[in-house]
């Protein structure tokens, strides 16, 4: 009995939480989470300097990961997909909740909560994530990540990347 509730659960947790379009390459509602998961799951990155501002900014649980200077956030954010696709097996971003929020006329606060699934050091783990994104004039400004510092340092290092503190 304990088997088939458990089983309920996990079916509910992991089939009733995902978004229909899930396991698309391109999944999300807003341009922007299109392109960052297209970007993330396609390598469709060409055109990066059309969405992203020559500013932008990453953060992982409070920390700095990234900084964009004048005409380097587009590059900035290019490169850190490529390198973690490049060091990461079977790397995808699935999609579960997406939340927009339009501010004004020029700016628009999304919340996003995934799971990136991925092979470190010959081990396929999950982690998910809540990402929160900063989009002014339709370009992206700032993303902050937030999830579990032990799990996401696991991954780091596995992906041949620094711990955060």
């Amino acid at each position: 009995m304990v088997l088939v509730a458990l089983g309920g659960y996990v079916a509910s947790r992991f089939f009733g939480d995902r978004r229909p379009d899930a396991d698309d390459d391109t999944q999300g509602a807003h341009p922007i989470t299109r392109k960052l998961f297209a970007a993330a799951n396609a390598g469709t990155m060409d055109d990066a300097a059309s969405w992203v501002a020559a500013e932008f900014h990453a953060y992982v649980n409070g920390h700095e990961a990234a900084r964009g200077d004048v005409d380097r956030g587009p590059a900035l954010l290019v490169e850190a997909l490529r390198h973690y696709d490049l060091n990461v097996d079977d790397s995808f971003w699935e999609l579960y909740t997406e939340v927009h929020e339009k501010v004004d006329g020029k700016h628009e606060r999304l919340a996003l909560r995934f799971v990136v699934s991925g092979g470190y050091d010959g081990q396929q783990r999950e982690i998910e994530v809540a990402a929160f994104l900063t989009v002014v004039d339709g370009m992206l400004t700032e993303m902050r990540w937030v999830t579990d510092l032990t799990t996401f340092n696991q991954m780091r290092v596995a992906a041949g990347m620094p711990a955060l503190d």
